[in-house]
């Protein structure tokens, strides 16, 4: 729907974001289990929300970069959550939900020592806000590549292990189709060679 309404981007990278202040900035994809020929690369400052599979029917090359990611499984419109106005996790029981995409994002803040102030973990920047262990076990399948680059700078709440989601039984994965077809743009912020070398400061 994207390339039909001449909105799609010619070099495959599209960059959306919510402007203005106070709460509620966020972007959210849908109807993203087919993306365009030659893939899709989504750019945000803000917080962006995968809801349901992503780039499952012929797989492209694609990635999301962004403050944060949280991803919504299938049931999240059909469960009419955005009208639920309520924190149990309950009340928003997820299904099985597949994303084929790298993801560069990061958490929080860093991992402190203290109880109660740690970020999660690398199993935790993926973010959920769902039910996803109603049912003995909903599977969140992921293929892609997944780089913390960054602290959030607007999905800056402390982690909660436990308030808002019961977390996916974790299927992830390296996607090997990054091996011959990176995502467009890829090449502009790969790291081609890293080289050891003194430094010192004038």
């Amino acid at each position: 729907a994207l390339v039909a309404s001449g909105k799609g981007p010619p070099n495959g990278v599209l960059y959306v974001y919510k402007s203005g202040g106070g709460v509620g900035k966020g972007v959210r994809l849908v109807n993203g289990s087919q993306l365009p020929t030659g893939g899709l690369t989504v750019v945000s400052e803000n917080p962006v929300y995968i809801q349901g599979n992503y780039n499952t029917l012929n797989k492209q090359p694609a990635a999301v970069l962004a403050d944060a990611i949280t991803v919504l499984s299938n049931n999240w419109k059909p469960n009419n959550s955005d009208a639920k106005g309520d924190l149990a996790k309950t009340t928003r029981p997820a299904t099985n939900t597949t994303v084929n995409a790298a993801f560069a994002l990061g958490p929080n803040e860093e991992s402190g020592t203290a109880p109660g102030t740690h970020n999660g973990g690398l199993v935790n920047l993926i973010r959920f806000l769902e039910d996803w262990g109603a049912g003995g076990g909903k599977t969140l399948t992921y293929r892609g590549s997944i780089v913390a680059l960054w602290h959030s700078q607007q999905a800056t709440k402390d982690f909660a292990p436990a308030d808002y989601r019961n977390p996916p039984i974790r299927d992830w994965g390296y996607d090997p189709l990054f091996n011959t077809s990176l995502p467009p743009g890829a090449r502009a912020f790969s790291v081609i060679t890293i080289t050891k070398a003194r430094w010192s400061r004038n």
